[in-house]
This record gives C-alpha cells, sequence and structure tokens, in this order.
C-alpha cells in the first residue's frame, strides 16, 4: 500500500477483529480501511463510495515527523497515512485541527471532505514540548547567572 491512500470503505472494529478483517478474502484491503472502535463522530463521517469515485493526493513535503500534502476528492473519504499511530501525532485539514483515528491496526486515518485541502500531519510528543521548556529555563538561567552572577556573589563577599 502506499504511503497516503483514499480509502472507499470505512470498516469500524474492535482492536482484536481488525487482523482478521484485514485477512477477510471478501474485503478488498486495496480500498478498504480498518477504523478502530465504534466512534461515533466518526461512523457519521463514514460512508462508501457508490459509482464512480476520483481521488487525488500530492505530496507537497514529506519528512520523519512531518507531511504536507494536497487532497482532491469528489466526495469526503478516509485519508489513509501508512504511518505508526502514536500519541504526540496530529492533523490539520486547511488549518482546522482533525482528529485522528488509528487505522489497520497501526497506522492512521482521517476523514477529509470532497472538495480539494491541505492535510498537515506533525509529530510533537508532550514530553518534547516539555524538555523545550525546561532547556530554556535553563538557558535563561545561565545567561542571568553569566551577566548578572558575578556582581551579585562580589556584592555578597564584600557585605560578608
Amino acid at each position: 500500500m502506499p504511503r497516503f491512500y483514499f480509502a472507499k470503505q470505512a470498516v469500524f472494529c474492535d482492536k482484536k477483529d481488525i487482523i482478521s478483517n484485514i485477512l477477510n478474502d471478501k474485503i478488498n484491503i486495496a480500498e478498504a480501511v480498518f477504523i478502530e472502535g465504534n466512534n461515533v463522530n466518526a461512523r457519521i463521517s463514514a460512508h462508501n463510495a457508490a459509482g464512480k469515485y476520483s481521488s487525488g493526493i500530492a505530496v507537497d513535503q514529506y519528512g520523519l515527523n512531518k507531511a504536507n500534502i494536497t487532497t482532491n476528492t469528489d466526495q469526503g473519504s478516509w485519508l489513509v497515512y501508512s504511518q505508526s499511530y502514536y500519541p504526540g501525532w496530529e492533523a490539520h485539514i486547511d488549518g482546522r485541527q482533525a482528529v485522528i483515528q488509528k487505522a489497520n491496526y497501526n497506522f492512521m486515518a482521517v476523514f477529509v471532505p470532497a472538495g480539494e485541502h491541505r492535510v498537515f500531519f506533525s509529530y510533537c510528543p508532550r514530553f518534547f514540548k516539555l524538555a523545550a521548556f525546561i532547556s530554556i529555563i535553563s538557558l535563561l538561567a545561565a545567561f542571568v547567572y553569566l551577566v548578572f552572577g558575578k556582581d551579585i556573589m562580589l556584592g555578597t563577599q564584600e557585605s560578608g
């Protein structure tokens, strides 16, 4: 399967049933996506593409922790990203945050409405943001010490 593709059919099932559904000969896995769980909001957006269906995907930028693509479909569809699902991934469609569903047991999928859209995936885990904040505070403290620390140290020695 390609890195990005639109699924013509969405099958919602429990995690334990995904593998058996993928191995089911009656479902064309090249056209289906298996979404984990029974998310009511996801089911409202889901449908099977009937009749003629056209879609296009252009990868504008791709890296280890981000992907920027342009999509065009004549009807809303599930965009599958064959990248491991992991907490910290975010998706945006035309600048608005989109809900990522766990798909095909280990991948990601977002529902993209009909028309042309820009879809952006990015990975920024929570611990990275915390580590960056601690690093910035540490650098500021080191800067303050280097600039003002000698004066403060000399001031305390003279008074003592």
